[in-house]
């Protein structure tokens, strides 16, 4: 029994330690696969940080690349910019040229407009309303008085602005040229036959390409005889008489450029008698009113001009004027103005 109880506490201290060392052992185990997973995400952290790190190199080489590019466009913009601002003054010294000669140009033209005030002292029952879509007009007056002949013409050159103002400039010289040095008496036909003639010969013949000419009637009142001579190239003469409407057709030919050329064209003369102060209206007018839309669309139209023209002729020439810009005006409205606009007219 001794012995039996003696044995009893070594084997107890040898079962002890065995377990002590298995714990150990396990505990060790449970430290090393610590140890390696944190080594597998230090290595993952690694090359994840390698692979930013390359890629914030790579952005920052493709930032300075990109700096480099932006500082090489600056200068280019530097240089466009001086160059665009060396253009924009030529191009504004060039402008005030041209606003220049158009002013120039402008002043010839209201001189040449001029000769009508000096014609309205010998008819003062008379009017010319010019409205120009432009600066410069296409559309013209001439007028001249000569011995007992009074000669008025309305003329409407092709297009408006500056290359229409220089053929109404060159038309003025040409038909003053021809009546001043006229030694006898011309009618309208043969005064507009001959400006077709210069013209062609000085403008239009010169250049196969150039298609430039004119519309324009032409009035020649003979105060001795007491008769209006009438001629027109594409452009009518009104006449109001008592009340009663009388429209005379020009002809169907154009000063200046013509596909059958010049020797074909034909221009008639009318003549029409009259009693001074018996109430005599004439008017003559570009295709600048009758052609002219208003804000809906609709063309005021030939028809309507001429009823217009009737409904005036009630009134004092002095006012028509007025009366006649004021229903342009109206009848446009906010719409554009698409061509000149030129008419006169007179009482006798």
């Amino acid at each position: 029994m001794s012995r039996a109880l003696n044995g009893s506490p070594s084997s107890i201290s040898g079962s002890s330690e065995t377990t002590t060392m298995q714990e150990i052992i396990e505990e060790n185990k449970q430290l090393r696969k610590q140890i390696a997973e944190l080594q597998e995400r230090l290595l993952a952290q690694y090359q994840m940080m390698e692979i930013t790190t390359k890629s914030l190199s790579e952005n920052i080489t493709m930032l300075a690349l990109e700096r480099e590019e932006s500082l090489r466009k600056a200068e280019e913009l530097k240089v466009i910019n001086a160059a665009i601002s060396e253009s924009l003054q030529i191009i504004e010294h060039q402008r005030k040229q041209i606003m220049e000669s158009i002013r120039y140009a402008s002043h010839i033209q209201h001189v040449l407009f001029f000769k009508w005030k000096q014609v309205a002292q010998v008819l003062p029952n008379s009017f010319f309303l010019h409205l120009p879509k432009e600066q410069l007009s296409g559309d013209f007056i001439f007028a001249m008085k000569k011995r007992h002949l009074i000669y008025i013409a309305l003329g409407d050159c092709t297009g408006h602005g500056v290359p229409a103002s220089m053929l109404t400039i060159i038309a003025n010289m040409l038909l003053s040229r021809l009546i001043e040095e006229a030694d006898t008496y011309i009618t309208p036909s043969q005064v507009i036959h001959t400006l077709d003639f210069l013209f062609n010969e000085q403008i239009t013949g010169q250049d196969a390409n150039l298609r430039d000419g004119l519309t324009m009637g032409l009035c020649i009142i003979d105060t001795k005889e007491n008769t209006l001579h009438y001629s027109g190239a594409q452009q009518s003469l009104y006449h109001m008489r008592h009340g009663v409407m009388h429209e005379y057709k020009g002809s169907r030919d154009t000063v200046g450029w013509c596909l059958r050329g010049y020797l074909d064209k034909s221009f008639a003369t009318i003549s029409i008698p009259f009693e001074k102060g018996g109430g005599d209206c004439f008017y003559m007018a570009s295709d600048g009113f009758a052609d002219q839309f208003n804000s809906e669309g609709r063309k005021l139209t030939r028809k309507n001009f001429k009823k217009i023209l009737e409904n005036l002729c009630g009134y004092p020439v002095v006012e028509q004027e007025n009366l006649l810009r004021d229903i342009f005006f109206e009848w446009k409205n906010n719409s554009k103005q698409i061509d000149d606009v030129a008419i006169v007219g007179f009482c006798i």
